[in-house]
């Protein structure tokens, strides 16, 4: 199976990256840049699509959605190549240095493949595995309802084949909500046929490992684009920080919050182009186009990466407004005139900031609290040393931030960088030990969530941390340069000294440290070490998880048996996973929605009464108008486990469901094996016979 997971990531690979590819070639964007802003254009077409085909009658597949896109890249590509038939080739958008950036490039895709290999797919038993985390039964029953229905609109997303039908829907209704990872995942699942769990690891891996070290190679070219040794350590730093990319495959876990922070970074590199000197007007209508359809990726992916990108660029151009103030008065005695306009500037982005989120503050998004964690001063502490929200510290990879924050501080070009950190710092401990308004003000576009804005930090982090090798190194070969022997013997000394540094700052940044005990016995372990281990607890079912091993191969027997039977079911004894993991067509799907205003009474009448379906007419009527005919049950206890969703379990709410059993009038065992039963409702059998005779 993990030979066709592999054949699956490339496909989604080129899902990704070749129309995009081909339209970037197609304006004669240079190769490697091309490459990077692939997904900007690939991501919204797929998502666009998605939402048109909806009004239209398409029933989406991979065939209709991505021929058409493909189609679109392929032909004006062919159309520039006839045209440009004998003309030398342009090649806009190029790096300032194309010496060894094809190494460069290969570098940050290796070092991510394998990071991608060891720290996530390595703890997987198979490609089937998931996280049965809170958020992952949404995404997983989404990707699983987009392969079954064809709807892949953004703005009518629904668990259910007919969301507005009460007969099919316990809580009917439709609303948008940014589904562009969701549609990358269900082309996987329409293309192979495979289910959601495995689609949704290869979406993963796509982002993780090819689109985010496209995007970082691209921003970190442009930010030093003459020292190479920043570049190359800058394919470690953006897999080195567990915060991200690897924390958001457990937290949550919020799969589209990691794939618009994966996009952002091309974005931003455009950005900066599009803004900087040295570039024609061409080149920056192209730069122009791919942010705004890179915008729309990140919009369709999850909006607050558009805030995020804000957050990254407004010390940028902050800078950038001093510097053309500079370059037009560069007499000393205007020097305040400039300043002053940079401040100002700024004040301009904080009252746009402050405008948006008071249009936007009736928002539940922008009203939602998480709980502060620590003091302020634990907070400060955590962040310095890279201990963002509950990871190991890092003192190391700490060390090399604050290090490049210094040297970026002290050479000049890119000081923002250091202002940019300090920021998303700022609002990371404001989240962690704040509360009020203020909080909501800072966070509220992250759900004031601590893990997205650590996130957002470590993201921020990578430049920083690779700026800190290179200053590093620097020091290094200074110190040889002084030593009282010849000139040969100081260059082997100093190369000698800087692979040294190198492989200690490698290990202590990678390797667990296994030799090394805690106080209660336990291995000390570096930030990666820690995630991997999360990574594997959080995948690896479990007899704490919810959807047991024996539960999944029960509901994979039904499955068999029943293939297009629908079921009731009572989501808390782990059958919620059942739609997602299996495509078993259960009514109940998800976890805290019942209970309110929006349930149908069909829904409520099943959950309370429907252990009395011989006799309560209205329950007869509700399973006749949804033709139920099966009961599914995992858990004779009602619950499997006592874990965390628990707190929303209220037993009086499903009694009519959790009180059935074989000697319960109306229903007939077909099916059982340990606590785990199938039922079928017998009440309409008599009904049934008549009108066949």
């Amino acid at each position: 199976m993990w030979f066709e997971f592999f054949i699956a990531c490339l496909a989604g690979c080129a899902f990704i990256l070749v129309p995009g590819y081909l339209l970037a070639r197609a304006l004669c964007i240079h190769r490697a840049t091309a490459l990077a802003l692939s997904p900007c254009f690939s991501i919204a077409a797929y998502a666009l699509l998605g939402i048109a085909y909806l009004p239209a009658g398409v029933t989406c597949s991979w065939v209709v959605v991505a021929a058409p896109v493909f189609a679109l890249g392929a032909l004006a590509f062919i159309v520039r190549c006839a045209c440009d038939k004998g003309i030398p080739q342009q090649h806009y958008l190029a790096p300032a240095s194309s010496r060894r950036n094809s190494g460069v490039l290969a570098a940050y895709l290796l070092i991510a493949g394998a990071a991608t290999i060891y720290i996530y797919l390595s703890v997987l038993d198979s490609p089937l595995d998931f996280s049965q985390e809170f958020d992952n039964l949404f995404h997983l029953s989404l990707v699983e309802q987009f392969a079954e229905s064809g709807k892949w609109s953004s703005l009518s997303v629904s668990l259910y084949a007919d969301p507005l039908s009460a007969a099919d829907n316990p809580t009917p209704n439709l609303a948008a909500y940014p589904a562009a990872w969701h549609v990358v995942a269900a082309l996987i699942c329409s293309l192979f046929g495979v289910s959601a769990s495995f689609a949704v690891n290869v979406a993963n891996v796509v982002f993780i490992a090819a689109v985010f070290p496209l995007g970082m190679q691209l921003l970190m070219r442009i930010l030093f684009p003459e020292n190479m040794r920043v570049q190359l350590a800058g394919a470690v730093s953006c897999v080195a920080i567990p915060s991200f990319p690897w924390r958001l495959l457990w937290w949550g876990p919020i799969y589209p919050n990691l794939a618009a922070f994966c996009l952002i970074p091309a974005v931003m590199a455009l950005f900066i182009m599009l803004t900087s000197r040295g570039y024609r007007r061409f080149e920056r209508l192209c730069a122009a186009a791919f942010i705004l359809i890179g915008g729309v990726s990140v919009v369709l992916l999850q909006p607050n990466g558009v805030f995020s990108m804000v957050i990254f660029l407004a010390p940028y151009c902050t800078a950038r407004v001093y510097a053309e103030c500079r370059s037009h008065w560069p007499h000393p005695e205007y020097k305040k005139r400039a300043v002053g306009f940079a401040v100002l500037f700024a004040l301009v982005v904080v009252a746009v900031w402050l405008g948006i989120y008071g249009a936007l503050s009736g928002m539940d998004v922008l009203g939602y609290t998480w709980d502060s964690l620590m003091p302020v001063h634990e907070g400060i502490m955590n962040v310095l040393l890279l201990n963002y929200c509950y990871t190991p510290w890092i003192p190391a990879l700490a060390v090399l931030i604050l290090l490049g924050a210094f040297h970026v501080v002290r050479s000049g070009p890119n000081r923002w960088l250091a202002f940019s950190y300090v920021l998303v710092c700022a609002m990371l401990i404001t989240c962690l030990s704040g509360e009020g308004e203020i909080k909501h003000i800072v966070g509220g576009f992250w759900y004031t969530d601590q893990m997205r804005l650590a996130a957002l930090a470590a993201l921020f982090a990578m430049p920083l941390a690779a700026a800190g090798f290179d200053a590093l190194i620097s020091l290094a070969q200074l110190a040889c340069t002084h030593l009282p022997v010849s000139e040969v013997a100081r260059t082997r000394t100093g190369v000698a000294l800087c692979s040294v540094v190198t492989l200690v700052l490698l290990i202590a940044i990678t390797v667990p440290y296994e030799l090394l005990t805690n106080s209660d016995g336990s291995k000390k372990q570096t930030g990666v070490g820690s995630i991997r281990d999360t990574l594997a607890w959080s995948y690896t079912k479990h007899e704490t998880w919810y959807y047991t091993e024996e539960e999944e191969a029960f509901v994979q027997t039904v499955h068999e048996l029943y293939p297009d039977a629908k079921f009731i079911n009572m989501p808390f004894d782990g059958s919620c996973w059942a739609f997602g993991a299996d495509g078993l067509d259960v009514f109940y799907r998800y976890f805290d929605v019942y209970g309110y205003n929006l349930e149908s009474a069909e829904s409520k009448a099943l959950r309370n009464r429907l252990d009395r379906v011989a006799y309560d007419e209205d329950v007869q009527e509700a399973v006749k108008a949804m033709g139920v005919p099966y009961v599914i049950k995992l858990d004779e206890r009602g619950v499997s486990t006592d874990n965390f969703e628990q707190w929303m379990y209220r037993a009086v709410q499903w009694y009519g469901i959790t009180t059935i059993s074989e000697d319960t009038p109306g229903f007939e065992l077909v099916l059982s094996e340990g606590d785990m039963s199938l039922y079928r409702i017998t009440v309409f059998d008599d009904e049934e016979g008549s009108e066949s005779s």
